[in-house]
């Protein structure tokens, strides 16, 4: 296997909040295996303080020949993520 990555990361880049963050990253994923297919993704998100432990993340990320299956050149996928901490 060999697998690369590089993000970047821009905090407080409204203004408005002190915690929160938008960032890109750019995966690639070399499997071992024989039949393996090459994967590459890239993910953009925002995460905001929602309330004083709660933050919420909207993502959106693009793969290009997913490493589990054949049958699919592409995928997109959009998510919502609540994030605590106790």
């Amino acid at each position: 296997d060999n697998q690369g990555a590089l993000a970047l990361l821009f905090y407080a880049p409204t203004g408005r909040f002190e915690s929160d963050v938008f960032g890109v990253q750019y995966n690639y994923i070399d499997p071992a295996g024989d039949g393996s297919r090459i994967e590459q993704s890239f993910e953009a998100f925002y995460r905001f303080p929602l309330l004083a432990d709660l933050d919420v993340s909207f993502a959106y990320q693009h793969i290009n020949d997913p490493g589990n299956t054949q049958s699919i050149d592409s995928s997109n996928v959009f998510s919502l993520r609540l994030v605590t901490s106790f």
